[in-house]
C-alpha cells in the first residue's frame, strides 16, 4: 500500500472541545504526532462559546452504540480497513487503512454517515448540530506507529468497553444492498458524500492530542 499504512482519524461532538480547553487540542498548525497542543486559555475557550449555535451534545449510551455500528459497516463502502474504534460520550477515534490523499474528507464523510444514520432513527434532530466542522487525522507510516495508535484507541480511553471495537485490519466486501438483512437495515452505499456543513463554530478542536489526557468520556 502506497503512502501511510493507515490514519487515526479524531472527530469531537459539538462544543465539547474548544480551542484553550485545559485538556489541550489540535488545530490545523500543530496536527502532527508530537508537536505541542494549543494550550489552555480560559479567555478563548469563553469566546468560543460564545459561538456556539446550539447546546453541545455528549453522546448517550443509545447514540454510542448506533454511531459504533454505523462506522463499522461503512468501512467497506469506502474501501476501509479498520484496525481499531472508539467512540467515546465526547469524541470519536477510529484507526483505519485506507487509500487516499485527503485523510480529513474520509472523516468527514464517516461523519455523515453516523450523523445519517442518527436522523434517520431518530436519535438527532434534522437539523441538530453533532460533530465539529473538523477533525484531525494523524498519519501512521509503520507497524510501531500502527500499534501505538490501536493501543491509544482502544486502551487509552478508560477500561475498555462495548464502544470500542478492535477490527481485522482486512478489507472487507461491502454487505449485500438489499434493505433487509436479518432484523436490521443494510447500509445503502453513499455517493459522493460531503463532511456535514454544520459541524460548529471556526474556532474549535479537531480534538484530543494523542496521547494526552482524555478525562471527559465517560
Amino acid at each position: 500500500m502506497d503512502g501511510p499504512l493507515a490514519y487515526l482519524l479524531t472527530w469531537t461532538t459539538y462544543g465539547t472541545w474548544l480551542h484553550g480547553d485545559e485538556r489541550g487540542s489540535v488545530g490545523r498548525h500543530n496536527n502532527t504526532f508530537r508537536t505541542p497542543t494549543i494550550p489552555a486559555n480560559a479567555p478563548r475557550v469563553r469566546l468560543n462559546q460564545s459561538r456556539l449555535r446550539a447546546d453541545t451534545l455528549v453522546l448517550t449510551p443509545a447514540i454510542r452504540l448506533v454511531v459504533r455500528d454505523a462506522l463499522v459497516e461503512h468501512c467497506p463502502y469506502r474501501n476501509a480497513a479498520l484496525h481499531s474504534l472508539n467512540v467515546r460520550t465526547n469524541h470519536v477515534h477510529m484507526v483505519v487503512s485506507i487509500r487516499t490523499n485527503n485523510p480529513r474528507a474520509i472523516a468527514g464523510r464517516f461523519k455523515a454517515r453516523a450523523t445519517f444514520v442518527l436522523r434517520e432513527r431518530g436519535l438527532v434532530g434534522a437539523d441538530a448540530d453533532v460533530w465539529t466542522a473538523r477533525g484531525s487525522a494523524r498519519y501512521l507510516w509503520n507497524d510501531q506507529s500502527l500499534a501505538q495508535a490501536n493501543r491509544y484507541v482502544l486502551y487509552g480511553q478508560g477500561p475498555r468497553d462495548e464502544y470500542a471495537v478492535k477490527g481485522t485490519g482486512r478489507f472487507e466486501a461491502p454487505l449485500p444492498t438489499d434493505r433487509a438483512v436479518g432484523n436490521r437495515k443494510s447500509e445503502r452505499p453513499l455517493t459522493g458524500a460531503q463532511p456535514p456543513a454544520s459541524a460548529g463554530g471556526s474556532d474549535q478542536s479537531t480534538g484530543p492530542p494523542l496521547g494526552g489526557p482524555v478525562r471527559c468520556n465517560e
